[in-house]
C-alpha cells in the first residue's frame, strides 16, 4: 500500500467525525471483540487489507473520541480537602472581564494530567515556569460538554489537553519550590534572556513584533497591530510554524559548518536545539508538527531509509489524533497540516503552471503561498468569518523579508553573549527590517481591497470546497499524465 498514512489518517479521522457529529458511543466490550475480529479478518484476507484497514481505524477512532470524552479527571483521584501540588509549565496571564485573575497552565503532579488554575485576587504574574505550588482550598470545574462553565470552550480545551479548570484564591497557594533542571528549564531561561535583550535593544512597537515572530505569542503585541497582520493574511509570521523550525534548521546547518564539525553531529545538535526552541515556545501543533517531521528525516537518515514527507506528516498527525482524538478541533492543528499538505502536493503542480508566466526569483515563493491559501483558505473563513484578498501580495512583500530577519536576530542573539557589544549593528538593520514588515502589514491591512466578511459559512461549506479541490487537482493531474503519455507515444513513433 503507497503512502499506507493516508489511509489511516483519513479512516481514523472519519471514525472521530462519526461519534462527534452521531454522538454514536461504542461499548468497549463491544468494540474490543470488533477490533479482533477484524484483526483476524485482515490476517485471513490479505488480498483486501486496505478495506479491512479502513473499518479497524474508523472503529478505532470512534472508540478513542469515545474514551475521551468519558475519561476521569483529577475529581476522581483527590480528595478535594487535601493540598495538591502542580507544576507551572506557561506565564501567566491576566483574563477574566474585568482582569480578576491570573491564568496558569499546570500539571498536576499526582495524575500528570494538565490543568488549568485561575488565581484569584493576585493583580500580577507571582509564578514563573518551573515552580512548583501547593494548592489548599480549591474548586475543581472538569472539562466536561455538560459543564455550562466550560459552555462552547469544551473542544478548544480539549484539544489542548486541559482536563480541569482549578479556581484557588492567592492566599491559598504556597510555592514549594522550582525544577531548576531538564529542557523545561533551560528553554524558559533561554526565552526570557531573549526577551531581555529585545526589551534593552529595541523600542516597544518594533521589539513586540520581534518577540512575537520568534516565539509565535501575539500577547506581545498591542489589539492594532495583530488586526494589521490579521486583516493582511500575513498573521501566520507571527505565530511560530514550520517557517520558523526549517529557517532555524538551515541557519544551524550554515553557521556549524562553518566551524568544521561533522554533517552527523550537526544533525543530532540540530536535534537538541529543536527539542529546546519547543520548550521555549511551549509545544503549538505546528512546531510539534515540524519538528517531528524534522525528527523522523534524521531517523531515515540514519537508518539509510527513503523518506516521504507526506507519508511522515500524516504519521505525525495519526500519532496526535491517537495522544488526543479532539485536536482535530484545534486551528492550529487544522492550518498547520492543511498548509503544509497544501505545499507538499500542490506546489509542483503549481509551479509548473507559473513557471512560463513568472520570473523565477518569485514563481516559487508565489507557488508556496498560492499553495497554503488555497489549502487553508476555508479553514480561515469557517473559524475568522475573514476572506484576506490582498494577503498574496502582502506575503510575496514580507515573507522573503523573514528569513533574513530570523537569521540576522539569530546571530545577533549569539553576538550579544560576547563581552564587547557588537551586535548594535545588526540591531540596526533588524530594526529597519521590522518597520518595513509594519509598514506593509498596515498598508496593506487599510487598503481598499483588504478583504471581504463573510457572515454566514457552515461546515458543509468548507467539505464542499475541498471535495472540489481535489477534483480539480485530479483532472489536472491526470490532463498532465495523459499529456506525458501522448508525447512519449509520438516520440516513440
Amino acid at each position: 500500500m503507497k503512502r499506507p498514512f493516508v489511509y489511516i489518517f483519513f479512516s481514523l479521522l472519519s471514525g472521530i467525525m462519526i461519534a462527534y457529529f452521531s454522538n454514536f458511543r461504542l461499548k468497549t466490550p463491544i468494540a474490543i471483540y470488533m477490533l479482533i475480529a477484524i484483526v483476524a479478518m485482515l490476517l485471513a484476507m490479505k488480498k483486501h487489507e486496505k478495506f479491512f484497514i479502513i473499518a479497524l481505524f474508523i472503529i478505532l477512532g470512534g472508540m478513542l473520541y469515545n474514551f475521551s470524552v468519558n475519561e476521569e479527571s483529577i475529581t476522581s483521584y483527590v480528595n478535594l480537602n487535601n493540598p495538591i501540588e502542580v507544576l507551572i509549565i506557561n506565564d501567566g496571564i491576566q483574563k477574566g472581564s474585568f482582569k480578576t485573575y491570573m491564568e496558569y497552565e499546570t500539571i498536576v503532579k499526582i495524575t500528570n494530567e494538565r490543568s488549568l488554575i485561575r488565581v484569584y485576587n493576585s493583580s500580577s504574574s507571582l509564578f514563573e515556569v518551573g515552580d512548583i505550588i501547593r494548592l489548599y482550598k480549591y474548586k475543581v470545574n472538569p472539562i466536561d460538554s455538560s459543564n455550562e462553565v466550560i459552555g462552547s470552550f469544551y473542544n478548544i480545551y480539549k484539544s489542548r489537553g486541559i482536563k480541569n479548570i482549578i479556581d484557588v484564591n492567592m492566599d491559598n497557594i504556597y510555592r514549594v519550590g522550582a525544577k531548576t533542571f531538564g529542557f523545561r528549564y533551560f528553554g524558559n531561561s533561554l526565552r526570557r534572556y531573549v526577551e531581555y535583550y529585545f526589551d534593552q535593544s529595541f523600542s516597544n512597537r518594533e521589539g513586540s513584533l520581534l518577540k512575537s515572530i520568534i516565539f509565535g505569542n501575539r500577547g506581545y503585541m498591542p489589539p492594532e497591530m495583530i488586526a494589521h497582520f490579521s486583516k493582511s493574511g500575513t498573521a501566520h509570521i507571527i505565530a511560530v510554524s514550520g517557517l520558523h523550525i526549517g529557517l532555524l534548521i538551515v541557519f544551524l546547518d550554515r553557521i556549524l559548518k562553518l566551524i568544521k564539525i561533522r554533517k552527523t553531529y550537526i544533525k543530532i545538535i540540530t536535534v537538541f536545539i529543536l527539542l529546546l526552541y519547543s520548550y521555549a515556545v511551549n509545544f503549538p501543533v505546528s512546531i510539534v508538527r515540524a519538528s517531528l517531521m524534522y525528527y523522523l528525516y534524521i531517523a531515515a537518515f540514519f537508518l539509510e531509509r527513503k523518506y516521504d514527507a507526506i507519508n511522515t506528516m500524516m504519521l505525525i498527525a495519526v500519532i496526535l489524533l491517537i495522544l488526543n482524538p479532539h485536536i482535530i478541533f484545534s486551528v492550529s492543528f487544522q492550518l498547520s497540516f492543511c498548509a503544509t499538505f497544501g505545499i507538499l502536493v500542490l506546489y509542483p503542480l503549481i509551479y509548473s503552471r507559473l513557471e512560463g508566466f513568472v520570473h523565477k526569483s518569485i514563481c516559487g515563493l508565489l507557488a508556496v503561498t498560492l499553495s497554503a491559501q488555497i489549502a487553508t483558505l476555508p479553514i480561515l473563513v469557517f473559524h475568522f468569518n475573514y476572506l484576506s484578498i490582498i494577503s498574496i501580495v502582502a506575503n510575496l512583500l514580507i515573507v522573503p523579508v523573514i528569513g533574513a530577519l530570523i537569521s540576522i536576530t539569530l546571530i545577533s542573539i549569539i553576538l550579544s553573549l560576547l563581552p564587547i557589544n557588537i551586535a548594535i549593528f545588526l540591531n540596526f538593520l533588524i530594526n529597519l527590517l521590522l518597520k518595513y514588515i509594519l509598514k506593509i502589514a498596515e498598508i496593506s491591512s487599510e487598503s481598499l481591497f483588504s478583504g471581504i466578511t463573510i457572515e454566514f459559512i457552515q461546515l458543509y461549506h468548507v467539505i464542499i470546497y475541498y471535495v472540489v479541490i481535489v477534483l480539480i487537482y485530479m483532472l489536472v493531474k491526470s490532463r498532465k499524465q495523459f499529456g506525458i503519455y501522448t508525447w512519449r507515444i509520438n516520440n516513440e513513433l
